[in-house]
């Protein structure tokens, strides 16, 4: 998928860069892939309750739920790697508390995933998800999209797949907004362009000073609300 971009994984013991993080396919990766740390699940649920008590988590997730009050389903592209990537389990216990108060599954896909990642995954209720292109089922009248830190070209992606009910979409990702901000002329992809007239953005970035301000910095929940009929 031209939107995905590929990367190595850094292999242990040369040098401290950190792991790949997200929207990141392994292909021609020259290590094995990672084991999960004995006490993962235990730290996993420690990390949800921990965001649980979060005051910016509850505000965003009580922003999410009025913006996406019933999706059919929660699907989340670009974890990255949930064993090696404190970004992405930060952002994985956001899914989950974000499918909870939704009240319907999550499933995430991120070609960087392991066999023994997705099931882990799996353990926390997450279904395996599916990349989109040629032969994807067709989207739910509802989603919810979460897609954090993931490449414009992706975000497009999905605008481009529920272009005919954009009013049922709603995307907790990199803002919109910022991309308007940064990008000029031929670096805006089009299909975000076009829709900058109709996105209602409510901002969900922890802020500078917070712990949790890498895994979910520039975060936006954006919806798309049907144009208002002409009187």
């Amino acid at each position: 998928m031209a939107e995905w971009e590929t990367v190595r994984r850094k292999k242990r013991g040369r040098g401290r860069g950190a792991p790949a993080q997200g929207c990141c396919a392994h292909a021609g990766d020259d290590r094995a892939d990672p084991v999960a740390p004995a006490s993962w699940d235990a730290d996993q649920a420690a990390r949800v309750a921990a965001l649980e008590k979060s005051a910016w988590c509850g505000r965003a997730l009580d922003a999410l739920v009025r913006a996406a009050p019933a999706p059919d389903r929660v699907v989340c592209f670009g974890l990255g790697s949930i064993f090696e990537s404190r970004n992405a389990q930060w952002q994985l216990a956001f899914l989950e508390l974000a499918s909870r108060a939704c009240g319907v599954g999550a499933e995430a896909y991120d070609p960087i995933l392991c066999a023994a990642e997705r099931d882990a995954l799996r353990r926390l209720g997450v279904g395996a998800g599916a990349p989109l292109g040629a032969g994807a089922a067709p989207p739910p009248p509802r989603a919810l999209y979460f897609m954090p830190h993931c490449p414009m070209a992706l975000y497009a992606e999905v605008l481009r797949r529920h272009a005919p009910r954009l009013d049922g979409l709603v995307i907790v990702g990199n803002s919109f907004a910022s991309y308007a901000a940064r990008k000029i002329g031929d670096d805006m992809d089009a299909d975000i362009a076009a829709a900058l007239a109709r996105v209602v953005e409510v901002a969900a970035d922890p802020g500078r000073d917070s712990d949790l301000e890498r895994p979910f910095n520039d975060m936006a929940i954006m919806s798309f609300p049907a144009p208002a009929a002409p009187t």
